[in-house]
């Protein structure tokens, strides 16, 4: 079937526990995601011998690869102060992005994105009325468009078809890093009431 889905999969494992009791934590994943599909008309074929397509053993159908991780860690030390650190990066695979009749494999784009997320968190009892928590975090996303080859593009007018090569690469990057740190004071009695005393700042 030109338009079936020919391999969906999705395997996942995790692990997690105590590396030293009451005091240090970890928890770890990780997912494989696999979907291929057929796409009418794709790779277009009967391509002349003098612009023959370099990379024409490669995948014949629309295929996205994705591999994600994350872990996570926690300590706990003196009663008063807990840390934790956290890091998630996926790999986004799509060899044949925008595969479709009239395009080869060497005429459409080369997708390979990978977002990563990266956070450190510090809690602090400094006395029994003083609160602080304190987080660094970063997040950054790597989105390519690729061309596939060096050679110049070629379209044919009258079937419409292009070879050897997309018009054009696409690169966007984007990250961003943030630090943010709140502190508490708690009065329990002035002025016949409880109050809480908020500042801090974002970055």
């Amino acid at each position: 079937d030109p338009t079936a889905v020919d391999n969906v999969s999705n395997l996942t494992g995790q692990t997690g526990g105590p590396i030293i009791r009451n005091k240090l934590f970890y928890f770890g994943s990780l997912n494989y995601q696999q979907t291929h599909v057929n796409v009418v008309g794709f790779p277009t074929v009967g391509l002349p011998s003098y612009i023959a397509s370099p990379l024409g053993n490669t995948s014949t159908q629309d295929t996205t690869d994705i591999v994600a991780g994350e872990g996570k860690v926690n300590y706990t030390f003196n009663g008063r102060n807990r840390f934790d650190a956290y890091l998630s990066k996926q790999r986004y695979d799509k060899p044949n992005r925008a595969a479709g009749a009239g395009l080869t494999q060497d005429s459409d784009l080369k997708e390979l994105d990978t977002f990563v997320i990266a956070q450190a968190a510090w809690n602090l009892v400094l006395t029994d009325r003083i609160f602080a928590d304190t987080k660094i975090s970063y997040n950054n996303t790597h989105f390519p468009l690729l061309q596939k080859t060096a050679l110049q593009s070629i379209s044919d007018n009258t079937t419409g078809n292009q070879y050897r090569n997309t018009g054009s690469s696409v690169l966007r990057f984007r990250g961003r890093l943030q630090v943010v740190s709140n502190w508490q004071y708690f009065l329990p009695k002035f002025l016949g009431g409880r109050h809480d005393f908020r500042g801090g700042i974002d970055n």
